[in-house]
């Protein structure tokens, strides 16, 4: 995203000069926690667990509502 040369943020000062750019800490948190979890496969295994319970959750209004109600007590 912010390749000096090619990334987004060289394309943006290329139309606007006065543009700088303003890293996101959530995303900068984002990308080191992928690097580091895809490193190794007993964290990969339990982030894959984590997703397909939430999507099975996420997937209906009724199942969302449990969750909420167990993490709200």
């Amino acid at each position: 995203m912010k390749g000096k040369n090619k990334g987004v943020h060289a394309r943006i000062l290329k139309e606007n000069s006065r543009a700088f750019f303003m890293p996101c800490e959530c995303h900068s948190i984002n990308l080191l926690i992928c690097d580091n979890v895809s490193s190794s496969i007993m964290c990969i295994n339990l982030f894959e667990y984590i997703q397909r319970i939430y999507t099975l959750f996420s997937a209906s209004v009724g199942r969302w509502n449990i969750i909420k109600h167990m993490f709200n007590h």
